[in-house]
């Protein structure tokens, strides 16, 4: 289970970092925070704002140790690959005129040395992105082909060439996750749809509408890899409305296990992960990070203490610590026992 217990708030300004008690955590003059994620030895967290910076830092004595400052000036989103030697990075950079909007935008996913910070490669796409996942070899990334583009990407890190691009709906790319034993790759678009594909043959496996038409905001896989769960980001905001429905499915068969409504209010779910526990997953949801069984569908347990919503999530290499980024400006450092 996770305790209620803030190790600690990390504030992203500069390269002042603090800690916190839950009570005080909000901070002027920061930025948000977009993703987070753990080194392969959980000794450093990546995270990325939305000034376009990518900080990383020391866990133990919440020191920054590195920036990468992407060739991109837009939203900047990262990951970190398994076997902890690649950082990527996914942008979008104005690549002059026409604009007005026949756009002239290019989406630059950049590869970076985790160890000295410095850029490995990069690869151009048909305008920006913001969906990354590693394979868990860490040999493929899988990334949007650019804005508003229904395909993704899967690059051979190797050689930094197309390994297959895949069509993955009607609408555009918005979620993309790999199963823990690398045989599946589950897609989500902004109209609802999820596919789950063979990592082998890339052929399609599943196709289903998972969210009546709502844009994907995240997919996971059980360790086991035999469900997958997929959150809603719906566009209406108010209160009084009900929350967001997280949905558990069935691989094999596509067959929906749980419908999660979320609480009253609770209309932002950006983010989800498996924990250590081999039938619990977490979900930033709003402001808040649930814990679910997904045997049972039922609430575990909470975690409160961030002030905005949460953007993301992320659980150390060895099941220990939980990360949490948010729009609050801060990150949270949690306990797993």
């Amino acid at each position: 289970m996770i305790r209620k217990i803030l190790l600690m708030s990390l504030l992203v300004a500069g390269t002042r970092l603090f800690a916190q008690q839950a009570a005080d955590s909000l901070f002027s003059g920061s930025k948000p925070v977009e993703t987070v994620s753990f080194s392969s030895d959980g000794k450093s967290l990546v995270f990325a704002t939305n000034e376009g910076l990518i900080r990383v830092l020391n866990v133990a004595d919440k020191k920054e140790v590195g920036q990468i400052a992407p060739a991109t000036f837009s939203l900047v989103y990262s990951a970190v690959s398994p076997d902890g030697k690649t950082i990527a990075t996914v942008g979008a950079r104005y690549d002059g005129p026409p604009l007005r909007d026949g756009s002239n935008f290019v989406g630059i996913v950049q590869l970076w040395d985790s160890a000295t910070l410095k850029e490995k490669g990069w690869i151009k796409q048909n305008g920006s992105g913001n969906s990354l996942a590693f394979s868990p070899d860490s040999k493929t990334l899988a990334t949007t082909a650019g804005h508003n583009t229904q395909q993704l990407v899967l690059v051979d890190l190797e050689s930094l060439k197309q390994r297959a691009k895949l069509t993955v709906g009607k609408s555009c790319l918005s979620a993309v996750a790999y199963s823990r034993c690398g045989k599946f790759l589950a897609t989500g678009t902004y109209k609802g749809e999820v596919k789950i594909w063979d990592t082998q043959s890339n052929k399609e496996l599943q196709s289903f509408d998972a969210h009546d038409g709502y844009r994907v905001s995240a997919l996971a896989f059980s360790p086991d890899s035999k469900l997958l769960v997929s959150t809603p980001f719906e566009s209406a905001t108010h209160e009084s409305l009900p929350g967001s429905v997280v949905r558990v499915w069935e691989v094999e068969t596509e067959k929906k296990r749980h419908d999660i409504r979320q609480p009253r209010g609770s209309i932002f779910v950006s983010a989800v992960l498996f924990s250590g526990k081999e039938s619990r997953f977490l979900v930033a949801s709003g402001f808040t990070i649930l814990i679910y069984d997904a045997q049972s569908g039922k609430r575990i347990s909470e975690l409160n203490g961030h002030t905005n919503r949460v953007t993301s999530l992320a659980l150390s290499p060895d099941g220990k610590l939980l990360a949490s980024g948010s729009i609050d400006r801060t990150v949270r450092i949690w306990k797993v026992e």
